[in-house]
């Protein structure tokens, strides 16, 4: 029998969030266009000292991951509360980099 490789062990599973009973999925493969998109915003987070508008790119930040595999809204974002959006963001982060130090 032929050797069989199993490329699914190369693809990052989502990261699975439970918010309200529900299961949110957020993938941790992304396109080009999202990767650039969340790095811009981490750019603005970073040159900012207002604590408000740290709050809002977070939110963009975490409504950019959500949709992406969800139907997801500002509106639904704003209804997290600030413990739930922080740890979202770092469990986010270190899965990725997580994944990035994987050597397979």
């Amino acid at each position: 029998m032929a050797e069989i490789i199993d490329l699914d062990i190369i693809v990052p599973e989502g990261i699975p969030f439970k918010i309200g009973g529900e299961i949110f999925e957020v993938p941790t493969s992304l396109k080009t266009e999202t990767v650039i998109h969340l790095m811009q915003i981490e750019q603005k987070i970073r040159k900012t000292k207002d604590v408000e508008k740290i709050l809002g790119f977070q939110d963009d930040m975490i409504l950019l991951l959500f949709s992406q595999s969800n139907e997801v809204d500002q509106a639904w974002v704003r209804k997290l509360h600030q413990t739930q959006k922080s740890a979202i963001l770092q469990h986010y982060k270190k899965r990725m980099n997580e994944i990035n130090s994987n050597p397979n």
